[in-house]
């Protein structure tokens, strides 16, 4: 299972301290940021490239981490059109297949 770290709205933090509590939850760290809030996770790789972390940021903006895995990520690629390398992580696809199709693409999820 992958571990997550975040702070929202000015909170104080220690990223060093959190980052070290939740590393053995996997083996690639990445993180995203913004004024309000910072999102860091250590993600243990079960599909695509084991060196890519999460959080995920599309083209669009979008950010997403996942902590499980879609196990009908390549179909859901095939169904929005796109060629998706076979490196890609599930949770890319997803981040995709929700800006595609919103909430009601939830249903579609096998994972």
């Amino acid at each position: 299972m992958c571990g997550f770290v975040g702070k929202a709205f000015g909170v104080s933090s220690n990223y060093e301290i959190a980052s070290a509590l939740t590393a053995y939850r996997g083996s690639v760290n990445g993180g995203w940021s913004d004024p309000e809030v910072d999102l860091f996770a250590w993600r243990m790789a079960r599909s695509g490239d084991a060196n890519r972390p999460q959080p995920v940021v599309t083209p669009n903006g979008s950010v997403l981490g996942l902590n499980g895995e879609i196990y009908n990520a390549p179909q859901l690629a095939r169904r929005m059109g796109l060629s998706i390398p076979p490196d890609a992580i599930d949770t890319e696809i997803l981040a995709l297949w929700l800006e595609s199709s919103g909430a009601a693409g939830i249903t579609q999820l096998q994972g």
